[in-house]
């Protein structure tokens, strides 16, 4: 894992709103030509329902671990997507390999947790389970031209593993994600 110094800048209209992570930061930088001062503020409404001007800092610099292999320049093209499945659970010490596919494709919240919660399982009370985690682990480790599906599993392999409990713990992990002191300040492991 290394630590690496990232720029966010305030785009929001209100003060509380998450600063986006937009470079790398050297000192001395500055973003879309014009000179980045780390001291400079802007203008903001306090909050969704207060209008009152108040001044926030336009610039943050805050440090983001990542793993070796991923650079902050790819980081920063998908920075949510990231976050979330580092969020979910997701393992920053698995290989590339699995945690690419599980942030490059097309799937749910829900879907995703249930491939996180399948990939750290250890013991399985299920022979059922054990193979779905075996079948995911191929699908994974597989490079993403040669898999001959889009997805892990089945429609009915994914009714299997995403029950009711599994979703509402994916949409309770969103929401502390989104809502939560983490998401606002660092967006990184």
């Amino acid at each position: 894992m290394k630590t690496h110094q990232i720029l966010y800048r305030h785009f929001g209209e209100n003060s509380d709103t998450a600063k986006t992570p937009v470079a790398v930061f050297s000192e001395g930088m500055s973003y879309q030509g014009q000179p980045v001062e780390l001291g400079e503020q802007i203008y903001c409404c306090l909050n969704w329902d207060d209008n009152r001007l108040v001044p926030t800092r336009k610039w943050a610099v805050l440090p983001v671990r990542l793993p070796d292999w991923l650079g902050p320049e790819a980081w920063l093209r998908r920075p949510t997507d990231w976050s979330w499945a580092w969020g979910l659970g997701m393992d920053p010490s698995w290989p590339e390999a699995w945690q690419r596919s599980i942030v490059a494709g097309r799937f749910s919240e829900a879907q995703r947790l249930a491939m996180i919660k399948l990939l750290k399982t250890r013991h399985f009370r299920s022979d059922f389970r054990r193979s779905l985690a075996e079948q995911l682990v191929c699908w994974l480790e597989t490079e993403p031209e040669a898999r001959a599906y889009a997805s892990p599993f089945s429609p009915k392999q994914w009714a299997a593993l995403i029950d009711r409990w599994v979703a509402r713990e994916a949409e309770q992990l969103s929401s502390g994600l989104y809502y939560g002191h983490r998401y606002h300040e660092l967006a990184g492991v």
